[in-house]
């Protein structure tokens, strides 16, 4: 699979994982609602302006570490909490660590937001 970043309109939609750009505009539709892409332009009548752009080939991570990077911290930060499979809460130490379906994670704690270690995905699986 490959990780797309879907937008519209200049607002993005979120970082989806997919084998294709149809499937990945397919998943955003189905997140606004609709039962896919051709649904949903039936739906509101007129032609999708959904885009999906194929990221670097990274982890789910580091594309959402590299969203909170340049500039888009909310969207980053609701992209992890929408897209784990796994969470782990730490609350003495004020973090959270987002597991993903591809084995990647970001850690974030505060203003930190990064890639998690071999160390802190571990501990979110136990």
């Amino acid at each position: 699979m490959k990780t797309y970043q879907v937008h519209a309109n200049g607002m993005l939609c979120g970082l989806y994982s997919a084998n294709s750009e149809q499937e990945a505009r397919d998943l955003a539709a189905i997140d606004a609602g609709y039962d896919s892409e051709a649904d949903m332009e039936s739906q509101i009548e007129k032609a999708s302006e959904l885009v999906a752009d194929q990221l670097d080939g990274s982890s789910v991570a580091v594309n959402c570490v590299m969203l909170h990077d340049g500039g888009y911290r909310q969207d980053a930060q609701r992209i992890a909490e929408c897209r784990c499979v796994g969470i782990n809460q730490d609350w003495d130490n004020e973090s959270t660590t987002y597991v993903f379906a591809d084995g990647s994670a970001v850690f974030a704690s505060g203003p930190e937001f990064r890639v998690a270690t071999p160390a802190e995905i571990a501990a979110a699986a136990t």
